[in-house]
This record gives structure tokens, C-alpha cells and sequence, in this order.
């Protein structure tokens, strides 16, 4: 299926990422989404077509042992 959206990733498409995992023990599920997001753009995808929808609190848990980042 990853390799379909790719092959068919072009300017008049558009991506949908959503994630709906939040708090740290959930960071895997986020990192996938942004990782997507990257093979979208290394393929050539109209940034202005992605949406990218995910929880931000990651960087300010308590059990990121790289506060801020």
C-alpha cells in the first residue's frame, strides 16, 4: 500500500496524516507520522498538499529525556 502512494503521489493529490496517539509512551506512533511526512517530501509531494495533524507534547513530558527537543 506504501509503495501505491507513492507511485501515485503527485501535485494534484493530497495526504492526510493524522495521529491520534498523544503523551510519550505514544512517541513511536509519531515518529511514524513524521517519517511519512519526510518520504512524502523526498518523493517529490506538494508540501501544500500535505495536512499533518498531530499532538505536540511530546517535548514538554516529563519523561523526555531530551527536554525541548
Amino acid at each position: 500500500m506504501f509503495s501505491l502512494l507513492l507511485e501515485r503521489a503527485s501535485s494534484a493529490r493530497w495526504a492526510v496524516i493524522f495521529c491520534g496517539s498523544n503523551e510519550f509512551y505514544n512517541y513511536r506512533h509519531t515518529a511514524d507520522s513524521f517519517y511519512m511526512y519526510h518520504v512524502l517530501m523526498d518523493n517529490g509531494f506538494d508540501k501544500d498538499k500535505v495536512i499533518l495533524a498531530v499532538y505536540n507534547d511530546i517535548v514538554s513530558s516529563s519523561q523526555n529525556p531530551s527536554k525541548g527537543k
